[in-house]
């Protein structure tokens, strides 16, 4: 299959400037999506006769990327992120900033009985993310020659190890959800050096290094 992206020339060329005013000599430009996808999406699991979501949530935003035919079919971003949950937590429990992000990354949506209503408001932002998730899994069925339906959602990003949130949107969305391991598909068999919640922090950068790995250029070669 063949993927068209594109972006205003006056983008890639500020990317292009900073690299070469670093001393670095750019070489590839690629998707976001693809990259973390590559890390995500496991090789025995490609083979597989179903559709699989990728859902990194950022800081700022978070990407559902439907990955099916052994290629990615279709990417979506969602202004839903990490931080936007942080505002929710610090209104839902009237704190500052530091302290809402220490409540978030402790509890996660663990909540106890005694604090079901002030989470209101935090699962409201997550419910209208599942309803968003479940609206592009309907359209790439409805409009995607040869669609697999999507049976399984990997996790990725820093909002992606909120606690409980795996369990949570499976039962929203009746789709098995779990966290990622962007270290799979690595040439390796060393440990992982540091936690699996940081681990999925780094998912997109560990997809390009796979691609250098898959792809290595010589001194003279260029993409």
């Amino acid at each position: 299959g063949i993927i068209i992206s594109a972006i205003e020339k006056r983008i890639a060329d500020s990317y292009t400037y900073f690299l070469e005013i670093a001393g670095l000599t750019p070489i590839a430009f690629e998707l976001e999506s693809v990259a973390a996808t590559r890390a995500i999406i496991a090789a025995k699991q490609q083979e597989m006769n179903f559709a699989h979501g990728v859902l990194d949530i950022g800081a700022t935003r978070s990407i559902f990327v439907i990955y099916d035919h052994q290629a990615v079919q279709l990417s979506h971003s969602f202004d839903f992120s990490g931080e936007s949950l942080t505002l929710h937590y610090a209104d839902s429990f009237k704190l500052d900033l530091p302290s809402a992000e220490h409540k978030k990354k402790d509890v996660g949506l663990n909540f106890s009985a005694s604090e079901k209503l002030k989470f209101q408001s935090v699962f409201h932002s997550i419910n209208l993310f599942s309803k968003e998730i479940e609206n592009i899994t309907q359209y790439y069925i409805n409009n995607f020659a040869f669609a697999n339906p999507v049976k399984e959602i990997l996790l990725c990003g820093g909002g992606g190890n909120l606690k409980g949130m795996d369990k949570y949107l499976s039962s929203r969305l009746k789709i098995s959800v779990q966290a990622g391991n962007p270290w799979q598909n690595l040439f390796t068999k060393s440990k992982v050096p540091f936690g699996v919640e940081d681990l999925n922090s780094y998912a997109t950068a560990i997809g390009l290094a796979l691609r250098a790995a898959y792809n290595p250029l010589g001194r003279n070669e260029s993409i």
